[in-house]
């Protein structure tokens, strides 16, 4: 079964840097695969096999996402969402790279769509070196010259951060709410201000 699973994955590969959905649909189909490891496989964890040894090495949703295969990314997509609700699909790579910011850096627009769609955030930082800054995904995208996904990144990052602020206004106000719900609430004026101390 090891040595399948190491032909599978490296057959996985393949069928991704290639962009050939219908050969990567046959080789996620075989009933003796578990769900688990499929996933594991294909989003979580980069696997190292003997061709990649001491290379740098990428999951397969990393992968698609930075070669820009649209259909491969949404199938990944779909099998991530299908067998596990709960799926973080920003994990970083060994060199602090999740899909998105493969996606970003190589220009691949329709890939960051589907990203975005998907949930990935936008407000991820990428440390390019130990001694330099991070930068946000959208510099990142911009000092490879893809401006419109920076552009398209920039708006990303404003709406969550909206989203993030309209969240806690509404947590503050339930709290609030919680925290009065039965005691009479005096509305503060000036005599009330005053009424403790001259």
């Amino acid at each position: 079964m090891a040595n399948t699973r190491d032909q599978l994955s490296i057959d996985i590969k393949a069928a991704v840097a290639s962009g050939n959905i219908e050969h990567l649909r046959v080789l996620t189909e075989p009933e003796e695969i578990t769900v688990s490891w499929l996933i594991e496989l294909l989003v979580i964890l980069p696997r190292v096999n003997l061709e990649d040894e001491g290379k740098a090495c990428i999951s397969p949703f990393m992968q698609a996402a930075a070669h820009g295969h649209v259909e491969v990314t949404k199938y990944l997509l779909w099998l991530a969402k299908r067998y596990q609700d709960v799926l973080d699909l920003d994990l970083l790579d060994g060199s602090g790279m999740t899909a998105l910011m493969y996606a970003a850096k190589f220009g691949r627009q329709a890939i960051v769509e589907l990203l975005l769609a998907a949930q990935c955030d936008p407000r991820i930082k990428f440390a390019p070196s130990g001694k330099q800054d991070p930068i946000s995904i959208a510099e990142l995208a911009r000092r490879e010259g893809h401006h419109n996904v920076a552009q398209l990144l920039e708006t990303a990052v404003a709406a969550k951060s909206q989203t993030a602020a309209a969240n806690r206004a509404q947590r503050i106000f339930m709290f609030y709410q919680q925290e009065t719900a039965g005691a009479a609430i005096e509305p503060v004026t000036k005599k009330s201000r005053t009424k403790g101390g001259k």
